[in-house]
């Protein structure tokens, strides 16, 4: 069974680049485009089927398919943010009693110690 694709703006430039990998992979395509061009003309010789307008059937099944892209990037975005907000709790409660120690810990350089800048700098 072969795949078929339709694509909507296929003599756009991004389109129309999608639309000859599909053809030289194998895949059966069809397009159309508000106005016919030299990359409509183009996939039309490498066996695509390109029209001129756009059908309203067409429109809708781009919007669902429009909404569903969203939902799954949605998806993926909410998965990667929780991810990340779980990592970063997880080195805040490993840095935490170490932020502790050093709080209590006595400065290093102070110019009260003896390795601090007592003498200046030169």
């Amino acid at each position: 069974m072969t795949r078929h694709l339709h694509f909507m703006g296929a003599g756009g430039v991004g389109m129309c680049g999608l639309a000859e990998v599909m053809l030289a992979d194998g895949l059966t395509v069809s397009g159309c485009d508000l106005e016919l061009s030299e990359r409509t003309a183009r996939l039309a010789e490498l066996g695509a089927v390109v029209t001129r307008g756009h059908d309203p059937a067409h429109l809708r099944l781009h919007l669902v398919g429009m909404w569903v892209a969203f939902g799954i990037a949605a998806g993926f975005i909410v998965y990667f943010v929780q991810q990340i907000t779980g990592a970063l709790a997880q080195r805040d409660g490993e840095l935490g009693p170490r932020r502790c120690a050093d709080l209590r810990r006595p400065p290093c350089c102070s110019s009260r110690s003896r390795g601090g800048l007592q003498g200046g700098l030169g």
